[in-house]
């Protein structure tokens, strides 16, 4: 005798199998589109016409325009003008008003405003070539930590680290 349910199985199995091959088919589209290069190219040319300096606004670090960090470096208050020269140093060469900007800030009154731009030069490296004359003076300055930073900064710039 035969199951009841045997019938039931058979369709099942039938279906599993159907199921199976839609899901390869739909798996094999799937890849197919993964790897078309269309969109691929729609992205390289969006990106590449998005690179006129006209089309976008003023360059921001922190959320703010470079101009508002150049204006809180003439601030009375320390922190303030050690966070401008953070967010300056993270800027780096992008806006040409940042490297003399932070050449001035390393003769700043307050040695954390001293060290942070120092560390600001030593992370942009080579670029800041013009540098070096502020650095090799504050090799002498009173704070440790800026001199021991300016004397790798001045390495970096150099090229010798």
């Amino acid at each position: 005798m035969i199951c009841p349910n045997a019938a039931g199985l058979n369709w099942s199995n039938k279906m599993t199998a159907r199921v199976r091959s839609v899901l390869k088919k739909q798996q094999a589209a799937t890849k197919k589109r993964l790897y078309c290069p269309l969109p691929a190219a729609c992205c390289l040319l969006l990106s590449l016409g998005g690179c006129q300096p006209n089309d976008r606004g003023p360059l921001l670090s922190h959320g703010q325009p470079v101009s508002y960090w150049l204006e809180q470096l003439k601030q009375s208050d320390a922190k303030a003008r050690k966070k401008a020269v953070t967010a300056l140093g993270h800027v780096c060469t992008a806006d040409p008003a940042v490297v003399p900007a932070l050449i001035a800030a390393v003769m700043d009154r307050d040695a954390a405003v001293r060290d942070e731009a120092v560390l600001a030069l030593l992370r942009i490296g080579p670029d800041a070539i013009e540098a070096r004359s502020v650095l090799l003076e504050a090799e002498r300055d009173k704070d440790s930590k800026v001199r021991e930073h300016a004397g790798k900064a001045l390495a970096r710039i150099q090229g010798k680290s």
